[in-house]
């Protein structure tokens, strides 16, 4: 799990554009680096979660999407 608490809202929204277009061109790729996109699909779910907590809807962890 990666710790995104330092970045800004826009700078996390940002990596997530980026990782989400990685993520995108390894599902074209037939998934042929598996490690790759496992990594890169916990990324987005780390990146994810680091946006709704600084949004300020994660208060609580049981309100954080896909925790």
């Amino acid at each position: 799990m990666n710790d995104y608490t330092g970045y800004e809202l826009t700078e996390l929204i940002d990596l997530l554009a980026k990782q989400t277009a990685v993520y995108t061109k390894l599902m074209s790729d037939d998934f042929r680096n598996e490690e790759e996109f496992a990594q890169t699909g916990q990324d987005i779910h780390d990146l994810q979660r680091a946006i709704w907590l600084k949004m300020g809807f994660g208060k609580n962890e049981d309100n954080i999407p896909g925790t």
